[in-house]
């Protein structure tokens, strides 16, 4: 890290040396030392490696609290002459719910034949609790998806009114056994001649060989699971049933496309058909989305001069993050991990955050 010019650059710009030997925190030549990094995951990446610069090298600056981190936004949402800089996905997504929950109402309806009928309207802050539960619902469904499992048959399958749905899972010779009880699955194990006890060190990772030769298991405790049943039991206090995340719009005798039995109106005269439960958020996102220009920055140097300033540079409104030492400790203790010689921790912290990832830079 020491040999490349950019941290040779800081280095001298600093004026303060480094190491426990040459580091003099009396002649740094900057009251504040910003970190300006894009918002996107190559950002990230380099905003780790600066860390740990500073805190191996100038760990006095970061404890008198001189590092910051710039929030540089990562869109630009405009409509008409509303203009808004959005910091992450996860606000971009909120602020598209937003827009397209003013004036919204969600109509469930009866469908006979071709003709439906309203029974109750959602709006306000019913509307904007049930979208909620949704999310969670959908977030829960990709964590299922990314451990090789198709959410929706899963679901129709293994869903038990009474039991729930299967809270623990066995893959043997790629062949998967699911157990609603821990018992249930301690049961299974010990009859394969594996104890539960090895089941504690083992979680995503493969167990040795257990009694029967050359048989080899995977296990998951599938949390997942017991959020799911939760949200479920959310939605039934709701009037909803699990059926209506995965209901499928019918055809009439005809071959015409029946009406879905969710409606969702928006200022009294847009009428968007909603075929599920699970299509809901996306249709209200995709309201908030209309007529709105949405630009992505994929840099600092993408941005003008003036968005520059506006929202990253200007101190009257920019957002600085003053970084802490176990900010710093914890970039350090990444660093070492994934880019370390020791394989071992590195693949042990993979395999841990496999399912987190959201973002994976190719």
């Amino acid at each position: 890290m020491l040999s490349y010019e950019g941290i040779c650059i800081i280095i001298s710009a600093l004026g303060t040396g480094i190491g426990a030997e040459e580091f003099n925190i009396d002649r740094r030549r900057y009251g504040k030392v910003i970190i300006m990094t894009d918002a996107d995951v190559d950002g990230a990446h380099i905003r780790t490696l600066l860390l740990t610069f500073f805190f191996r090298q100038m760990r006095e600056l970061i404890q008198q609290g001189y590092i910051y981190c710039a929030q540089p936004p990562l869109y630009q949402i405009a409509r008409k002459k509303r203009q808004e800089y959005i910091y992450n996905e996860e606000n971009l997504n909120h602020t598209l719910i937003g827009l397209g929950l003013e004036g919204a109402k969600l109509a469930v309806r009866e469908v006979e034949g071709n003709v439906a009928r309203d029974l109750r309207t959602l709006e306000g802050q019913d509307l904007t609790d049930l979208l909620d539960l949704l999310e969670k619902v959908a977030q829960n469904a990709s964590l299922l998806r990314r451990r090789g499992m198709d959410f929706e048959s899963f679901v129709n399958v293994w869903y038990d009114p009474d039991r729930g749905l299967p809270a623990y899972r066995v893959i043997i010779d790629n062949q998967p056994e699911f157990f609603y009880s821990e018992k249930e699955f301690a049961d299974f194990l010990e009859s394969k001649g594996t104890t539960l006890g090895e089941l504690e060190v083992a979680g995503e990772k493969p167990l040795e060989e257990n009694g029967e030769a050359g048989l080899r298991a995977e296990t998951d405790e599938l949390h997942e699971c017991r959020d799911l049943m939760k949200l479920f039991g959310q939605l039934r206090e709701r009037d909803f049933d699990v059926k209506d995340y995965f209901l499928k719009r019918r055809e009439s005798v005809s071959g015409q496309t029946v009406p879905a039995v969710f409606a969702l109106r928006s200022n009294g005269d847009t009428i968007t058909e909603v075929e599920n439960l699970s299509r809901l958020v996306g249709s209200v996102r995709d309201l908030g989305a209309k007529d709105l220009t949405i630009k992505r920055f994929k840099g600092l140097g993408e941005m003008n001069s003036d968005e520059l300033w506006e929202t990253t540079m200007d101190p009257a409104r920019r957002t600085l993050l003053r970084v802490r030492l176990e900010d710093a400790a914890e970039a350090d203790r990444t660093f070492s991990i994934l880019m370390g010689e020791n394989v071992a921790p590195r693949r042990a912290f993979i395999e841990a955050h496999a399912l987190d990832v959201k973002n994976l830079d190719i």
